[in-house]
């Protein structure tokens, strides 16, 4: 994989969703967003400069029936990991696809493990833009 993009821990913030320079990820009401993200378990707002992502927010929903779990044990609620995957995909410039079997299809079921890692095909598509 020929990407220069990562993605890491800085801390925690104060801050809230919007185009401030700072790249973002907290829990909170998704439905507050607006349009696409409404309705949905967490969205990501990019912003492009120039072709290229300068800064991304990603907003959870905090409050879940079920909730959330992360690692390989107890399976309850949506797979943490999947939807941030999902949605560092969205980042890069990935949109949403219709076949489930990858990390851009726009849906994740209750115990289920949607996708941890961008597969080939999302590789390629990244490869191409940076």
């Amino acid at each position: 994989d020929a990407s220069r993009a990562r993605f890491a821990y800085a801390g925690s913030s104060g801050r809230t969703t919007g185009r401030d320079g700072v790249s973002l990820v907290q829990f909170g009401d998704v439905g507050r967003l607006g349009g696409v993200c409404a309705g949905t378990v967490a969205c990501t707002l990019t912003w492009i400069s120039r072709g290229r992502a300068i800064e991304s927010d990603t907003r959870i929903r905090r409050s879940r029936p079920g909730g959330y779990f992360t690692g390989s044990g107890r399976r309850r609620g949506i797979d943490l990991q999947s939807v941030m995957v999902h949605e560092g995909g969205h980042t890069l410039g990935f949109d949403h696809v219709s076949n489930r079997s990858v990390v851009m299809f726009p849906s994740i079921a209750s115990r289920a493990v949607g996708g941890r890692i961008l597969g080939r095909g999302d590789a390629l598509v990244n490869n191409r833009t940076y």
